[in-house]
Order: C-alpha cells, then structure tokens, then sequence
C-alpha cells in the first residue's frame, strides 16, 4: 500500500512539474536574446532616419527663409534705387522752379511775355507736355527774342527731366555755342556733362566738368563739377584747380 502511494504522489509531482515547466517556457521571451537585440537596432535605426529626415526638413525651410531674405534685399536695393531717381527728379525740378523765379526780367513785347510766362506757369504745375509744347511755339513765334537762351535751357532741362538725353545734349550745346557768355551757358556745360555720365560715357563727362571749372570758375556749375569729377576720376583732387 505504501508503494502504490509512493507511486501515486511521485506521478502528481511530475504532472506538478510539468505544469510549471510550462508556465516558465510561457514566461521567457518570445524572441532569443540575439533577435530581441535587432530588433531593437531597427527601432532605433527608424527613429534615427525619421529624425535625419525632420533635420532634412528644417534645412530645406531654413534654404527657403535664406533665399527669400536675399529676395527682400534685391528688392529694397531696386526700390532704394527707385526713391533715389525720384529724389533726384524732384530736386531738379525745384532747381528748376528757382531758377524760373529768380531769372531777370526783360522788357519784352506784353504778348510775348504772357506766352512764356504761359510756359512756366505750366511747368511749375508739372503739365510738363504743355510746356514744352509751349516753349517750342515761343521759338517759331519769337525767333529774336531775348529770352531764347532760357527757352532752350527750359527745353533741354524738360528732356533732361523724361531721359531723352539726346533731344536735352542738343539743346543745351545750342544755347553754349550761340550764347557762350549767358549765365545759363555753365549750367549747360555741366549738364551736358551729366548726360555723357549718366549714358556711360564717363570720359567724355570728365572732360566737360573740367571744361567747366576753366571756362566758370567762379559758376555754381563749377561746384557742382568739382563735386562730381571724382565719379570718373580717382586721381582728381577738388584743391588742385
């Protein structure tokens, strides 16, 4: 009797312990050690490449953000350049009206005078056509009149004003070659410089400035060349004329 319980309890241990030999396979892993370790690397190797490709990301925005900040600064360059020619055009034109105001009246024919005073009227009022226009019909109306120099210089500076720089060269070189000694024949000079300037011509311009510090020294035209000259010329010194 004794042995068949012996038998008995042996064979429930070893059903025990199989059970629990079960429940221990059941608790390992489900992938070897190695396997476990790869697959963690590929973890860890997409978190990897989704960060490279987040950096990838920000760098592309970054290249972005440069190249519309190299954009800004072309356009603030280009506008810059814009509000300095239309700086440029209105000091010329309050040069311009200056001028109209404080040249020398002449006793002229009444007619005569109320056309071009016509002519400067529309000028300061910048209906700048009908100026010219006017200022071309005082030539044909009143060929011999005192004030053909300034209409001419009036007419070259409207020119000048549009950028017809040929049609203003050869009205003021009319009023320099048939009027040498008129007060406005400096300006005329000077300007006449300015065109070979601003048409990149720098070496004709040179030498109309420093026509005009010989021919005017005592000139505003005169300052102004001193004042420009350096443009086209490193080696000019303002002191040395």
């Amino acid at each position: 009797m004794n042995l068949l319980k012996n038998i008995f309890y042996m064979s429930g241990g070893i059903a025990m312990l199989s059970r629990l030999h079960a429940v221990v396979v059941e608790s390992k892993p489900i992938l070897p050690v190695h396997e476990y370790d790869h697959a963690l690397y590929v973890q860890q190797r997409e978190q990897l490449n989704e960060q490279s490709s987040q950096i990838n990301l920000l760098e592309s925005k970054v290249d972005q953000l440069l190249e519309y900040s190299e954009q800004l600064v072309h356009k603030h360059e280009f506008l810059k350049g814009k509000i300095d020619s239309l700086e440029k055009q209105q000091r010329d034109f309050l040069a311009l009206m200056s001028d109209i105001v404080l040249q020398p009246e002449y006793s002229v024919a009444p007619q005569e005078h109320k056309d071009y005073q016509t002519s400067l009227d529309l000028m300061k009022a910048q209906q700048y056509s009908q100026a010219l226009k006017g200022l071309q019909k005082f030539i044909h109306d009143y060929p011999q009149s005192e004030k053909i120099p300034y209409v001419y210089y009036w007419i070259a500076e409207l020119y000048l004003m549009d950028n017809q720089y040929e049609q203003a060269g050869e009205c003021y070189s009319y009023l320099l070659t048939n009027y040498p000694l008129h007060h406005k024949a400096s300006e005329a000079l000077f300007k006449i410089g300015q065109i070979s300037y601003n048409i990149g011509r720098t070496e004709e311009a040179k030498l109309k400035w420093l026509e005009v510090i010989q021919r005017f020294p005592q000139s505003q035209a005169s300052q102004l060349a001193k004042k420009n000259l350096p443009k086209v010329d490193k080696d000019y010194k303002p002191h040395a004329l």
